[in-house]
């Protein structure tokens, strides 16, 4: 995607452009300015490239309700921290039994 697509997106529309002086906006610039111009307008717009990205992103299935990020994050949020709090548990459970070893053995 050219790093410009954004501006070509919002100002560079053919079917939006007016006519300047009469006459197409592009014979108004310079040639390389036409060719790096027309290159970035044959390109993927950003609009559709975004749009191909979130189609792609996982998660973002359809439910009845719609897709809501909050209650996503929150539910993984929970995950992770139940998770962490298991993995102390064990760790401090091992911390404990270590430390009664050694009092058994010194």
């Amino acid at each position: 995607m050219h790093k410009n697509c954004f501006i070509v997106d919002v100002f560079f529309q053919q079917d939006l452009r007016i006519s300047y002086n009469k006459e197409n906006y592009l014979l108004a610039l310079r040639d390389n300015q036409q060719e790096i111009l027309t290159k970035a307008m044959a390109e993927k717009s950003l609009l559709n490239g975004v749009n191909d990205w979130l189609e792609r992103t996982p998660g973002l299935e359809t439910a009845p309700e719609g897709f809501n990020f909050f209650k996503r994050y929150q539910a993984s949020a929970e995950k992770m921290l139940t998770e962490r709090e298991r993995n102390l548990q064990v760790l401090f459970i091992a911390l404990v039994l270590a430390n009664n070893l050694i009092a058994i053995h010194s």
